[in-house]
């Protein structure tokens, strides 16, 4: 699933696909579905997944597999503390349309 996010009125492109939660585990060392918990979402989730996101649309997955901390840190420099955490409702949506199906039970003949 691609999709636009804006921040501070610059907009970013970002992927959410089946490779995000690996890319994440690569990158961050933890697993982000483990980690999520629907009832209290937690920020820095959502802005390392938005950076695994955006990077995913920015640059090729060769790339994105060698990306660590130290770019995170940089990516996260852009922006001022509340601002990636401000758009945790975009992000989660466009991350979790992802996961979900697009078909729905075929009703009984009847």
């Amino acid at each position: 699933m691609k999709g636009t996010i804006l921040i501070n009125d610059k907009e970013y492109e970002a992927v959410a696909n089946a490779a995000s939660p690996y890319l994440y585990r690569k990158i961050f060392n933890e697993d982000f579905i483990l980690a999520f918990d629907p009832e209290k979402p937690q920020p820095a989730l959502f802005e390392k997944m938005f950076f695994v996101m955006v990077k995913q649309a920015e640059l090729p997955f060769k790339e994105v597999m060698n990306l660590g901390m130290d770019d995170f840190y940089e990516f996260l420099s852009d922006f001022d503390p509340i601002d990636i955490i401000s758009e945790i409702d975009k992000i989660s949506d466009l991350y979790f349309k992802n996961t979900k199906g697009t078909s729905s039970p075929k009703g009984k003949a009847g």
